[in-house]
């Protein structure tokens, strides 16, 4: 037996007499482990801080300031643990499945890796890998005294200890198998309960450490399904060939499923034989869990419709009738799916009749919800399924209930992308644009790929300011998948906003090349056009819309302003009439009247519509500025300047505000400062269509001399 000291070359008491050529480990410590053999133990930068292999429930969870002696003492323990079985009490495929292992189950008994180790340090190691820490071995000292009773064929003194909740659970279990409690492999709970599938499950009256472990999981399943799982998987440890134990699988496979672990979870299912009862569910099991994965990006969910065809061969079984309303709802199929999940009470049928609405355009979000919180009742709280709730809250205008799901579902499961760029989505609509950053990096630091999160990103970071930073974040999507239409209108409508209109055109014009029923981007098409004069492609693209959608206000509100522009006065008008039937005391319809109004000579009807407009928005720029053109334009000098002074304020590189002050100021007999407007609007559009007219006003006002002069020319 290797000394358990950890001082290298010291001799424990049981090896003192033993020859030179006795075979002695020696421990070393340099901050990181890693295995020769696979180099799978590194610790991971970026992650919580520890070797996965060997870390501690406390430090899986990132719980830093909770750190005590008895986290060492786990270390140490998983150290002997790997020394005396030549493995390590937990290990997976990905650090991900890893942690959830070590947070969720129990070690395989050392008894029957190792059965000629001494009985009590099989009993030692697991009071060192008790997962509480107030049930652990305090610190090494007291390891260090129990290793040396057992070495010398004493009994340790430490036992795994029993909690007063734990006690109290396996006491709650034991009465309510004498009342007949049932636990449903389905996880929905009793008979007759809310979502339950009928499938039977633990039998109630069985007695035994492995019965009694699986009624204390019932207990577990809704508040903490880690637990759930590790008390599932010492039922299947003492009683492998339980005749319940394949129901045991079948509910410790969700559990997993629950937390992340769908390793976990499929390893459980494709446990359950082929010629057991439950065979058919755990392949409904494992291809609803395929399909899922699907769809969130993961190609090889693809396996799920292949898990999925056998028991959808045997329709006359409820496990097969699902499998096929499953295959239904994933194809497209909805009225088939339905049809097929009628009548279902279980939680299988509730998930999928509440996935037809999250997938339906124009589908009942209130029932789904419904359906959602009925699959939740089953008692196990599945991230996917909250994240799904939380979308169809944010449907139906609850930015903050969907916060709470969203919230959840990354209690259970911390790198949950969907759900972090999900969360953001929600922050952002309830006015946290930060928050909302931090959580679309968040996903992006754990899935780069994730569009959405790149999109989203791009415009919280727009609300806060950040136009380099939305820029570089759309880039980035469309490096990802180049037609990608979100960031193309993005993208767009940045450029727009920035003057570069054949830019926007363009990215409009790709957006409309894989969604031509997009409206948006069609209207957005017809301001770029616009914008570079090509009045007549930009009147086609607003009634092209307005074809589909009478009612468009964004088309109507754009067409009256080309209209009024190529002095189609009776149908800008009509144009604005219409969107005033929609959109009472809309300010847009009203500034555009006024323009109207303005060119037909109304100028007290234009100052009236631009007063009306301004009282809802009265920092708008273009407002402020057509007010005061049309008070210039019928003498009123004074409050013209004002208004045009506002304006400039307002959007003081905007030309044509400043082409107007410097028309006002020139009108008070400023001609200095008139000159110094007119230069500015040089400077910033050197091509200016009435560059040489600006010149010469210039030269004009120079000429007029330094001294203000009252009433212009």
């Amino acid at each position: 037996m290797p000394g358990p000291r950890g001082v290298a070359g010291s001799p424990s008491p049981g090896e003192k007499d033993r020859g030179p050529e006795t075979p002695r480990a020696f421990l070393t410590d340099f901050g990181l482990a890693k295995s020769v053999a696979t180099g799978s133990k590194l610790t991971r930068t970026g992650q919580a801080l520890g070797t996965p292999a060997y870390m501690s429930p406390e430090q899986a969870r990132g719980e830093v300031a909770s750190l005590t002696p008895s986290t060492d003492v786990w270390s140490l323990g998983c150290v002997v643990y790997e020394m005396l079985a030549g493995r390590p009490p937990w290990d997976a495929e990905t650090t991900a499945a890893l942690v959830g292992r070590v947070l969720l189950e129990e070690p395989a008994r050392l008894a029957r890796l190792r059965p000629d180790a001494p009985r009590g340090l099989a009993r030692l190691l697991r009071a060192a890998l008790a997962k509480r820490r107030d049930s652990r071995i305090a610190d090494a000292s007291v390891l260090r005294d129990d290793l040396d009773r057992v070495l010398s064929g004493q009994s340790p003194l430490a036992r795994p200890p029993v909690s007063g909740a734990q006690r109290w659970m396996w006491a709650a279990g034991v009465l309510l198998a004498g009342a007949g409690t049932v636990l449903w492999a389905s996880g929905a709970g009793p008979a007759g309960s809310t979502g339950t599938s009928r499938h039977p499950g633990v039998r109630s009256g069985a007695g035994g450490a492995a019965e009694a472990f699986a009624r204390r999981a019932l207990g577990f399943r809704s508040s903490d399904p880690r637990e759930a799982a590790s008390l599932l998987g010492r039922a299947l440890e003492d009683a492998p060939s339980h005749p319940d134990a394949d129901k045991w699988r079948l509910e410790r496979g969700l559990l997993f499923w629950a937390v992340g672990d769908s390793a976990g979870a499929r390893a459980e299912w494709a446990a359950v034989p082929a010629a057991s009862a439950e065979a058919d569910w755990a392949a409904l099991y494992r291809g609803l869990e395929g399909v899922t994965r699907r769809l969130l990006g993961d190609p090889l969910g693809e396996e799920g419709i292949e898990h999925l065809r056998g028991p959808a061969r045997r329709p006359e079984t409820p496990a097969g009738r699902l499998a096929r309303a499953t295959l239904a709802v994933f194809t497209g199929e909805r009225e088939r799916a339905l049809e097929l999940l009628r009548g279902d009470p279980s939680w299988v049928a509730a998930v999928l009749r509440g996935h037809l609405e999250v997938r339906t355009l124009g589908g009942d979000p209130a029932a789904g919800v419904r359906e959602f919180s009925d699959a939740l009742a089953n008692g196990i709280p599945f991230p996917w399924v909250l994240n799904n709730r939380g979308i169809l809250w944010m449907r139906l205008g609850e930015p903050r209930r969907a916060l709470e799901d969203f919230d959840l579902a990354l209690r259970l499961l911390p790198g949950f992308a969907t759900t972090l760029c999900n969360r953001g989505a929600a922050r952002a609509d309830l006015g946290d644009p930060a928050g909302a950053v931090e959580d679309y990096s968040a996903a992006l630091r754990v899935q780069p790929g994730l569009l959405d999160a790149w999109h989203n990103r791009a415009i919280a970071r727009s609300r806060l300011g950040d136009a380099a930073g939305a820029r570089e974040d759309l880039e980035a999507a469309l490096r990802v998948d180049p037609e990608y239409a979100d960031a193309l209108r993005e993208r767009g409508n940045q450029r727009l906003a920035g003057g570069d209109a054949a830019g926007a055109l363009g990215d409009y014009e790709r957006v409309l090349r894989t969604q031509p029923d997009s409206l948006s981007a069609r209207v957005n098409l017809g301001s770029a056009r616009r914008l570079l004069g090509d009045f007549e492609g930009a009147l086609r693209d607003y009634s092209e819309v307005l074809r589909r959608d009478p009612r468009n206000v964004s088309a109507l509100v754009a067409r009256a302003g080309v209209r009024h522009i190529v002095r189609d006065f009776p149908g800008a008008r009509e144009d604005i009439e219409a969107t005033l039937r929609v959109v009472p005391g809309s300010s847009d319809a009203l500034l555009t009247r006024a323009l109207v109004r303005r060119e037909e000579g109304d100028l007290a009807g234009a100052v009236e519509d631009c007063l009306t407009a301004l009282k809802a928005r009265p920092d708008d720029a273009h407002g402020r500025l057509i007010l005061g053109i049309s008070r210039l334009d019928a003498g009123d000098v004074a409050a013209a300047l004002a208004d045009i002074e506002a304006a400039v304020r307002l959007r003081p590189e905007d030309p044509q505000a400043l082409g107007a002050l410097g028309k006002a100021r020139r009108a008070t007999g400023n001609w200095r400062g008139a000159a110094e407007a007119y230069r500015a609007v040089l400077r910033l559009s050197p091509d200016h269509e009435q560059a040489d007219v600006l010149r010469r006003e210039i030269a004009e006002c120079e000429a007029m001399g330094g001294e203000a002069r009252p009433g212009g020319r």
